[in-house]
């Protein structure tokens, strides 16, 4: 799932370098995070990345069962945001 830190309008901010937290609850798990740079240092399965260029990804892993996910996105100073989806069984 992509991630962007946006402004009051929506729009993107572009210098956005925030640190987000992200979460998953029911049926995935947070396989790994991501930033998009190549230059990234980043601990991939550690649920938090600093944002490059106002965007973030999390990678989820279904579980192997079918139910809902939700994947919230959580950082100090922004409104927090989440997104649910259903996990569809093996």
């Amino acid at each position: 799932m992509r991630m962007r830190v946006v402004d009051e309008r929506g729009t993107r901010v572009p210098d956005a370098e925030n640190l987000v937290r992200f979460s998953v609850e029911g049926a995935a798990r947070l396989a790994g995070v991501d930033k998009g740079s190549s230059l990234a240092d980043v601990c991939y399965p550690s649920g938090e990345v600093k944002a490059w260029r106002g965007r973030a990804l999390a990678v989820l892993r279904a579980l192997r069962r079918e139910g809902n996910v939700r994947l919230t996105a959580k950082s100090n100073g922004l409104e927090g945001a989440a997104i649910e989806i259903v996990a569809r069984g093996p």
